[in-house]
């Protein structure tokens, strides 16, 4: 296969440095869709994080000095539990073993349910808070979420009392945009960074309003997957943010002992 530099450790090490991540997929019904005679949406979301056909995924970007987690969503949050022996509810490290077991979980994911957006975000905000607070479960560096859907929030389509003004206008965005911001608080006074979420939504049917607002606000992009794209094509704004955010740096960035690609030796 063609050598690409952008997913070799000593790259990825280098452009974008330690950092926190975690990434929320929508797992509700709705992505059991095909969008081609052989692929659903779910199926591709699994191709985008661990690779195929020769290609690298989301998760073979990056490197033991970042530690992350994958929160799954429906109608509730959960975290995926990579390694039985650790507790979920904390980053893990980016070792190559535990993506390789991260790996083999995404592979068993399973869609169904309703879409909650806020079920997503408050888990793993939860998860960010928890790991900021325990030793030796979070880079200290950059905190970013990466949010995919490809549905519309229960709640705001149905915007019942709860999100409605004294004069009956729905005002979800906004509670749901208050929410979050005080996640952010709560991440903070853990002693965690304030994170910056990017957006993205799957397919023509996918609410664009909402998860552009929740990026706007805090300090990411909002991107819309047409079916039939690449979902890692699609990410370019999250890869400059971290290269940019790591731009003025000045230290020594250390990685894993790696196979080199074309003596296969570990270096």
């Amino acid at each position: 296969k063609p050598y690409d530099p952008r997913i070799r450790p000593w790259y990825l090490a280098a452009s974008s440095g330690p950092k926190d991540v975690v990434i929320v997929l929508d797992i509700s019904w709705s992505m059991n869709q095909y969008v081609s005679s052989t692929k659903s949406r779910m199926t591709i979301i699994k191709e985008t994080l661990n690779g195929a056909d020769g290609k690298a995924g989301l998760l073979d970007t990056f490197s033991f000095s970042d530690y992350i987690s994958i929160v799954l969503f429906n109608a509730e949050g959960r975290v995926l539990d990579v390694d039985h022996t650790q507790n979920s509810m904390f980053l893990f490290q980016a070792t190559a073993q535990n993506i390789a077991k991260a790996k083999s979980a995404v592979n068993q994911i399973v869609a169904n349910g309703q879409t909650d957006f806020r079920a997503g975000f408050r888990k793993a905000f939860d998860v960010l808070s928890t790991s900021a607070s325990a030793e030796g479960h979070t880079s200290s560096c950059s905190s970013v979420i990466l949010f995919l859907t490809d549905g519309r929030d229960k709640t705001c389509e149905s915007c019942t009392a709860q999100y409605q003004n004294v004069h009956g206008a729905c005002r979800c965005t906004q509670r749901m945009l208050s929410d979050i911001q005080g996640y952010q608080d709560n991440l903070v006074n853990s002693g965690g960074k304030r994170a910056t979420i990017f957006t993205y939504s799957m397919g023509d049917g996918a609410d664009d309003s909402v998860p552009r607002s929740i990026a706007c606000r805090y300090g990411g992009a909002w991107g819309s997957i047409s079916d039939g794209e690449d979902p890692l094509t699609k990410m370019t704004a999250y890869y400059k943010f971290m290269a940019r955010s790591n731009i003025n740096a000045d230290g020594v960035f250390w990685t894993e002992p790696y196979a080199d690609d074309p003596t296969g030796q570990q270096v």
